[in-house]
């Protein structure tokens, strides 16, 4: 178990490499460059990581407690805190698309859609609205988290690549009234 130094130290290396998404894509990145921005030997990034492919895959963790630093707890409903995900997504659309392009996208991919999945489930816990409940009152709750995170993840990735020319208010929308079409045809059946 890591002490509360080597936490925030690692929390460090990932908030540099999160801050250096914004100007290069990951491949781009070297690790002397993340220990040059986050002032730090080589030594102590290779005390805590591998390579920085070990660090691409903890990105994923700490893109999560950046969202959920933004007191995501206040939020009234799943919709809300779903809203919030789609603006910090589009606040940072720049550091997604660079993260999302590297040559280990298809594990990041797979990383965002399951810190996205256990974010779902975990919300749910303090909802009752529409989503929560469909997963709270389903017999397999993780298989529905699985189906509508990996969902939104594509739809991100798309729009981050710029497939997609909408603004953060039209992803949304699309995306709530697919929401909101489903949970109709369940309520109907």
């Amino acid at each position: 178990m890591p002490t509360a130094n080597q936490k925030r130290m690692i929390q460090h290396i990932n908030a540099t490499v999160f801050k250096l998404l914004r100007d290069y894509h990951f491949d781009e990145i070297t690790i002397q460059k993340v220990c040059d921005v986050a002032e730090i030997n080589r030594s102590t990034f290779y005390r805590y990581f591998q390579d920085k492919y070990e660090l691409l895959y903890t990105l994923p963790d700490y893109i999560a407690t950046q969202f959920q630093n933004e007191d995501t707890k206040l939020f009234a409903s799943t919709e809300e805190s779903f809203q919030q995900f789609i603006y910090f997504i589009g606040e940072n659309k720049k550091v997604f698309r660079h993260l999302l392009t590297s040559s280990s996208q298809a594990d990041v991919f797979r990383n965002l859609t399951h810190v996205s999945r256990d974010l779902m489930l975990e919300n749910v816990k303090h909802h009752n609205d529409p989503l929560a409940l469909k997963i709270q009152q389903n017999q397999h709750p993780e298989i529905i988290a699985d189906f509508y995170s990996s969902s939104m993840i594509e739809v991100f990735r798309r729009w981050v690549e710029q497939d997609y020319n909408y603004s953060v208010d039209e992803i949304f929308s699309t995306l709530h009234d697919i929401l909101d079409m489903s949970f109709r045809c369940t309520d109907q059946q």
